[in-house]
């Protein structure tokens, strides 16, 4: 196995290092980022999630921004939904 030594200069002298992802929802979560929710009881947060996952998955934007440019793959997780809820 081959490991590569860089320096901190070397990293931040690497205009590839500055390429922005594109924006899932607005400039608050970018792709690749791990968006964590939290919130007091209902608040919205589920309905939030919900909207955000839906019109990235299908390009479908309920707002009148457009914050999803195309279809992503979206993994959602919900740890406060009951039974009923689902």
């Amino acid at each position: 196995m081959k490991y590569s030594v860089k320096s901190c200069q070397d990293i931040i002298s690497d205009p590839a290092n500055y390429l922005e992802e594109p924006e899932v929802f607005n400039d608050w979560i970018v792709e690749g980022d791990l968006a964590i929710v939290c919130s007091d009881s209902n608040s919205g947060k589920t309905v939030l999630c919900s909207d955000i996952a839906i019109s990235n998955a299908v390009g479908l934007c309920y707002w009148n921004e457009p914050f999803s440019d195309r279809s992503r793959k979206v993994v959602y997780v919900d740890g406060e939904l009951s039974n009923r809820q689902v």
